[in-house]
């Protein structure tokens, strides 16, 4: 069965014209306090991994993923880096 998430990832790529995996790298670069890291096996990865970065989601957008994805914590704004 397939997680609800992935149909709201397929439904925004499609209205963005990216991939699901370019909506998902965005909306996690977007958030606060979060550091994304994507792997790279070929150039043609590499080009879709940087069709994420130079547009935004809409806010509404943004919270329909933070429903579907449920299960993300926050963390204190005061979070010490180390």
């Amino acid at each position: 069965m397939l997680s609800p998430a992935v149909p709201a990832l397929e439904d925004m790529a499609k209205k963005y014209g990216k991939t699901a995996a370019q909506v998902a790298i965005n909306w996690l670069i977007s958030q606060k306090n979060v550091v994304t890291l994507s792997k790279s096996s070929s150039i043609e990865h590499l080009e879709e991994n940087l069709g994420a970065i130079g547009w935004k989601l809409d806010a509404e957008d943004i919270e329909k993923l933070r429903k579907a994805f449920p299960n993300q914590q926050a963390k204190p704004e005061n979070l010490p880096l180390r």
